[in-house]
């Protein structure tokens, strides 16, 4: 620990070196989702690709038709035909690549299937929690193979090879899957943070400023974008920065019980710790505090937060 503890503990965050607890609430959302799913016949992106289908075929016997008896009257009824199947197909396109990563695993299997991954997921992060760096990595591999599309899984394994040491491996591995193509955001995510952690905090910063202006602050991918891209921005010291990088997923905003909402959460207070106003960063401590009392190294942040506002204000009143 150095003597600003605080930027320690902002570092950490920076690096996601705690294990996160994201499973658990994914489960309850998912049991809402499917409790949703079970009322409701289909949703809107079912609804509008089965539009597009339909008016798909129609549109081809339409045109079968057409060319045995061109006339314009049934070729104007053609064109409305296709233009209906596109519009539809756009809008299923739209919804669905909208849909969050729970909404996607909901839609992947039965109740049944679904749960017991989840459960066996669980179980193997609990294991991780408290296991050594390489048998972490191995237990959260296997728990990312039964929920690939889960994102705290996926970055949570991303931390823990970090932490085991393999950041120059991951860069290269990273650097190598953009190059052939795999240009997902995720992908682009995970070699900024892998790079904030080697310390190359200019090539991981430039990622990020690439990647905000597409990136909603309204959707989870989005609060665990703009949670590690202020955590960088504060490991720096840019100070405002971060603060202007995490206030729009967190204005307004009364509840945090998303991982990744607690860490911008995390950052903001850090952030207006640096920049001199106390008061907030207390408020955003116990915020954090009353969401989550178990988020690891929490009881350390506060009570050295404690500690130095303590001295600050016996040295201001000295």
């Amino acid at each position: 620990m150095s003597n600003d503890p605080l930027k320690d503990i902002a570092k950490a965050v920076a690096l996601g070196v705690a294990v996160t607890y994201g499973l658990n609430k994914l489960d309850a959302r998912a049991e809402r989702e499917r409790a949703e799913r079970a009322a409701t016949p289909s949703d809107p992106g079912e609804q509008a690709l089965t539009v597009c289908f339909v008016t798909g075929l129609l549109t081809l016997s339409g045109l079968v038709i057409l060319l045995a008896d061109p006339t314009w009257g049934w070729g104007l009824f053609v064109v409305l035909l296709f233009v209906v199947s596109v519009v539809s197909g756009s809008l299923a396109w739209g919804i669905i690549s909208r849909q969050t990563e729970e909404e996607r695993l909901a839609a992947g299997g039965t109740p049944r299937e679904l749960q017991a991954k989840i459960d066996e997921a669980t179980r193997l992060v609990e294991m991780a929690e408290h296991a050594e760096p390489k048998e972490r990595c191995r237990l959260l591999a296997k728990a990312h193979e039964l929920l690939p599309d889960v994102l705290e899984l996926r970055l949570t394994l991303l931390s823990a090879r970090l932490e085991a040491g393999r950041g120059e491996v991951l860069e290269r591995e990273l650097s190598e899957r953009l190059e052939a193509g795999q240009k997902d955001r995720v992908t682009r995510l995970e070699l900024a943070t892998t790079l904030a952690w080697l310390k190359r905090h200019d090539e991981a910063l430039a990622i990020f400023r690439r990647m905000a202006p597409g990136v909603k602050p309204t959707r989870q991918f989005g609060w665990a974008f703009f949670a590690w891209y202020g955590a960088a921005l504060l490991a720096t010291g840019d100070a405002r920065g971060a603060f202007d990088t995490v206030q729009p997923v967190l204005y307004g905003r009364r509840t945090f019980d998303d991982t990744y909402v607690q860490k911008c959460l995390l950052v903001r207070g850090m952030a207006q710790a640096e920049l001199g106003r106390k008061a907030a960063a207390r408020r955003d401590l116990y915020r954090l505090w009353a969401a989550n009392p178990e988020m690891p190294g929490l009881a350390q942040v506060r009570a050295e937060f404690e500690e130095v506002a303590d001295a600050a204000g016996a040295a201001s009143a000295a």
